[in-house]
């Protein structure tokens, strides 16, 4: 059995945020930076539920869906693999034609994949590629263009990057508010099913989070 945690609510906050989403006070952006930081450790409860349904109720109901889909075991599959070319046929409509956009095309397009079970060497190369900083960089612009004039959007954002200290997740749960073709909703899939993916310099590294004793590559 794994170790169980619970849920960290900050109620307070959630006062904060309903005053701000009905404009009847001002907060600095970074107030609500850590509205959602722990309270999916639980899973549901009632008091989970009713936090979520408090701080999405401002906002269409697929916010609320998939904030209730983090607090759910984690899906049954774990073919990531799938969705994360779903992702990227979607996020190749973010790239221009600058040359590290070009490269990421080259990258996106060759379909090259490689499989890696270790997180840390994840992030090493997310530190040092451009290839997937042009990505990442890309996308981060496009979704904030999107919240622009939108205050509680802008700041919805922010608050769903800390829940996986992740711009791809924050993105993906936010997809269904955006008016936009671009579909960044795919990611969703992937981090639910505990994967994840970095484009290298020629290739595309996908990290899969098999449960222990699962045979792979």
């Amino acid at each position: 059995m794994g170790e169980q945690y619970e849920p960290e609510l900050d109620f307070d906050l959630l006062r904060d945020w309903c005053a701000f989403c009905e404009g009847s006070r001002e907060f600095p952006d970074y107030h609500f930076s850590t509205i959602l930081m722990g309270v999916f450790l639980g899973g549901h409860t009632p008091e989970v539920d009713r936090f979520l349904g408090e701080f999405a109720k401002y906002f269409p109901q697929p916010l609320f869906d998939n904030l209730m889909r983090i607090c759910d075991d984690r899906e049954p599959d774990r073919d990531v693999l799938p969705w994360v070319q779903r992702d990227l046929d979607e996020k190749r409509k973010l790239l221009t034609s600058a040359p590290e956009a070009r490269k990421a095309l080259e990258v996106i397009d060759g379909r090259r994949f490689a499989f890696t079970d270790d997180h840390s060497a994840m992030l090493d190369i997310a530190a040092s590629s451009a290839t997937h900083s042009a990505l990442y960089d890309a996308e981060c612009d496009f979704v904030v263009e999107q919240c622009r004039g939108d205050d509680r959007m802008y700041v919805l954002h922010e608050a769903l990057y800390h829940i996986a200290t992740n711009y791809f997740v924050a993105d993906a749960i936010l997809a269904p508010l955006l008016e936009t073709d671009v579909n960044l909703g795919h990611y969703f899939e992937v981090y639910l099913r505990g994967g994840d993916y970095i484009l290298d310099d020629d290739r595309i590294v996908v990290y899969t989070d098999r449960p222990a004793g699962d045979a792979g590559a």
